[in-house]
């Protein structure tokens, strides 16, 4: 019991994911092994979905929402600061455009 639980290596209680050398989730398992969940599931989206409907310990799920959750939260960051960069583009053209009417 002392062994398995000072693995610090994996993610969930039944090692089907684990941590690379970076610290991120990777899968221990499968078609996908060896791969981080977040290359997995931007390459292959439907993966997260399979891997929520099958039959999965709740700790492996729980990983795998936190990963997900994780990865829209960035995305929805990334989207705000293009849309910011693109206001302040615009803003920029209207004050030029502006100056020349003057």
């Amino acid at each position: 019991l002392a062994a398995f639980t000072g693995n610090s290596n994996l993610a969930d209680l039944v090692g089907h994911i684990g941590y690379d050398a970076q610290r991120r989730e990777i899968f221990n398992f499968g078609k996908h092994k060896g791969e981080t969940l977040e290359q997995t599931f931007a390459a292959e989206p439907s993966y997260y979905g399979w891997m929520m409907n099958a039959d999965f310990p709740l700790s492996t799920k729980q990983v795998v929402q936190r990963v997900y959750d994780r990865m829209k939260q960035k995305k929805a960051e990334r989207k705000q600061e293009y849309e910011r960069i693109q206001k302040e583009k615009l803003d920029l053209l209207v004050k030029k455009f502006q100056g020349e009417k003057d």
